[in-house]
């Protein structure tokens, strides 16, 4: 188990290791390095064009050198692909034949990459390195040659902050170079079915799918194609209106589906997505799905998606960054106890209920004041830096604990971002969902940042939207690029822990925890045998605020309910109907006569709205 555990840390730090974090505190420079990062990005773009249009060939040597290797699934093989063709002279890439992807014997990846004797000693590195000083933006300036480093400098203007990051360099070098494979070619395959219907390079598309089908990597070794696929069919576009099927709320399980959630008189609405199209829609008579609804802790894994987002243009460079590492300073801890304990604390610890901070007893004698601190302008979780950094209790660090409220990722998010959680989550996504910032709420504590834990309003089809961005693994439509690597959404939604917790004397709930998503065996955590271990993945919100995605069945389904202090975990009741494989939402599907019903403590089936737990 620990061994599995430590091969998902590891690729999940591949999958983002070639991004280097962002220089803390230049909220004044934040919009012009937005710009520039997006004019590099249209440069990576014509840059890869250009590779499209003219070196295929050289590819398709590459992959038939490979096809006859016994080690294509080694790391080496995949970043030759990226550098074969890397090579430019006076803007022209040169030919194939005077690049070797190994010059000699192959370097092992796996292990330091070796220092030249003549290190930084040359004409060539005295050059390189004195125009990387002229520059004050570059970060630093690294140059192999056959396999060796033989220029290596940070500049002086980033010094303080590479300092601390000199001695894992060159790992830092060698898995960027392995994941900015990966991400090369994904976009060349998705360059290369945009291109489909392109006469001059019909020739050559054949060559790249067969190529690049197969790059994504997970624990250095290359996965089958058909584990890669995101769309579960042609991707949607989320930036548009979700389409409603043409049997909407007409198939068997549309019709059970609405027939459960109209006997529960606390759903408020229940949507079920069926790959990307709604093929049930119940919506009470008194509510207007319109209007955004508190989605109460279902903002955690809105902030689970930030938190990649992060990762992905540099403001975090790595999940096991320490919270000591992102507040150094010391007026930040003046109000904590333990602070060596709670800097210590890593970002993946707080996306996995791991790290040991612990929420205080919820008083059942004072609810309504417990709530109130958690309402507009309240300080629940912390209603300042030093408060929310001080705010959680301390327990066992590396079990499971559902710190219900909390700020601390908030504050990740202003420290690294400039920005507020609602302002990052505007700029960076919801243009891609097709949601106007003004079209949401997300309640703010007394310091005007919004709460991590809880607080975001959203009518169901926003929830809709993310459900599907998740089944997706990142894709928002059609020839566009992924909002994130695909394997940021398949660690969020596997199982980082396993455990089982006592909800209330007697009752025990097993479940499995990713990214602050959760999943379970269906008849320990749904109450539905027939829902696999794992299978269903959900965002859960106090009440029955729900989204969930089944990859398996390309389904979404979301949930929203009333707020029931008698059934406070209700979360799961319309997944363990909407979600059952059994369950058909296809019109000439004659399949409706069976009943699907989740199971009591004793065993019996009973209706899905009794009490969850």
């Amino acid at each position: 188990m620990t061994t599995s555990k430590q091969q998902r840390e590891a690729t999940d730090e591949q999958a983002f290791a070639n991004v280097p974090a962002r220089q803390r505190r230049q909220q004044a420079r934040l919009k012009p390095l937005r710009d520039e990062r997006a004019d590099a990005q249209n440069a990576s773009e014509n840059l890869i064009l250009f590779l499209l249009d003219h070196f295929l060939d050289t590819l398709k040597t590459i992959s038939k050198h490979n096809m006859k290797s016994n080690k294509r699934s080694s790391p080496a093989n995949i970043v030759f692909h990226l550098l074969v063709v890397a090579a430019m002279k006076n803007g022209q890439l040169v030919q194939a034949d005077s690049v070797t992807a190994t010059n000699g014997a192959p370097i092992d990846l796996s292990k330091e990459l070796k220092e030249a004797a003549s290190l930084n000693a040359s004409p060539g590195a005295k050059k390189v390195n004195d125009w990387a000083a002229s520059d004050p933006f570059v970060r630093t300036m690294t140059v192999l040659e056959h396999g060796k480093i033989v220029s290596s400098t940070p500049t002086t203007s980033t010094s303080q902050a590479v300092e601390g990051r000199k001695s894992r360099c060159s790992k830092c070098i060698r898995e960027s170079h392995i994941i900015s494979s990966r991400h090369f070619l994904d976009t060349l395959k998705k360059l290369s079915k945009h291109n489909m219907n392109s006469s001059k390079r019909s020739n050559s598309v054949n060559i790249v799918f067969h190529l690049l089908v197969a790059a994504a990597m997970k624990n250095g070794q290359l996965v089958q194609a058909d584990s890669v696929t995101a769309t579960n069919g042609a991707p949607i576009d989320l930036s548009e209106e979700l389409k409603e099927a043409a049997s909407l709320n007409a198939s068997p399980g549309a019709k059970k589906v609405n027939d459960w959630a109209a006997s529960d008189p606390f759903v408020r609405t229940m949507t079920v997505l069926e790959h990307g199209k709604i093929v049930s829609s119940y919506v009470r008579d008194d509510v207007d799905p319109e209007v955004p609804w508190q989605a109460w802790s279902t903002t955690k894994s809105w902030v689970s998606l930030l938190t990649g987002v992060m990762l992905q243009d540099g403001s975090l460079s790595s999940l096991n960054e320490t919270l000591g590492d992102i507040f150094p300073e010391e007026e930040s801890w003046a109000e904590a106890t333990d602070t060596e304990f709670r800097k210590a604390v890593t970002v993946r610890e707080l996306l996995t209920m791991s790290s040991g901070l612990v929420p205080e007893p919820w008083d059942l004698n004072n609810t309504e004041a417990d709530m109130a601190e958690a309402l507009p302008g309240g300080d629940s979780g912390g209603g300042s830096l030093p408060d929310a950094l001080a705010f959680p209790l301390i327990g066992e660090r590396g079990e499971f604990s559902y710190l219900g409220i909390s700020n601390i990722m908030s504050y990740v998010i202003l420290e690294r971002t400039g920005m507020t959680p609602r302002q990052y989550l505007a700029e960076n996504v919801l243009p891609d969902l097709g949601i106007d910032d003004s079209d949401i709420n997300w309640w703010q504590n007394a310091d005007g940042v919004e709460y991590a834990y809880h607080g975001i309003e959203l009518t169901p089809e926003q929830m809709a939207k993310f459900g599907q961005l998740y089944l997706a693994e990142g894709a928002t439509g059609p020839g566009k690029p992924p909002l994130l690597p695909a394997e940021w959404f398949k660690a969020s939604t596997s199982a980082q822990l396993e455990f089982s917790v006592e909800i209330f004397p007697g009752f025990t709930m097993e479940a499995s925890y990713g990214y602050l998503f959760w999943s379970g065996e269906g008849e320990k955590f749904f109450r539905n045998p027939n829902i696999g271990k794992n299978t269903v993945w959900c965002a859960f919100g106090a009440g029955g605020q729900d989204i969930c995605i089944d990859k398996q069945l390309g389904r979404v389904n979301v949930m929203q309910r009333d707020f029931d202090p008698t059934n406070m975990m209700a979360n799961g009741l319309g997944a363990a109907v909407a979600m059952d494989p059994t369950l058909s939402f296809e019109v000439d599907d004659k399949g409706d006569e069976d009943d699907v019903g989740v199971k009591d403590s004793s065993g019996d089936t009973t209706s899905a709205s009794a009490c969850r737990w």
